[in-house]
């Protein structure tokens, strides 16, 4: 009988264990998500005040005439229009 209740203790700690890791796993995930939200925001501000990237990237990622109108690295008017 002790066998069988050490066992089930081992079982119930190994079960633990699994669902530790899990959480601790979707927490990572989710900063690793956090963290490339905020290299691709930073990409874009870049991009956006004209300090970085090309101009190819620059009407890439201003997608909407609204927003290149707006935008202080789309200086060629033909573009800010659509």
């Amino acid at each position: 009988m002790e066998a069988e209740t050490e066992a089930r203790l081992l079982l119930q700690e190994a079960r633990e264990s699994i669902e530790a890791a899990r959480s601790y796993r979707r927490e990572l995930q989710q900063r690793l998500r956090g963290l490339h939200q905020a290299r691709q925001q930073s990409r874009e501000a870049e991009l956006c005040s004209g300090r970085g990237g090309s101009l190819h990237d620059l009407k890439r990622k201003c997608a909407s005439p609204n927003q290149r109108a707006s935008c202080v690295g789309c200086r060629d008017p033909k573009e800010a229009v659509g």
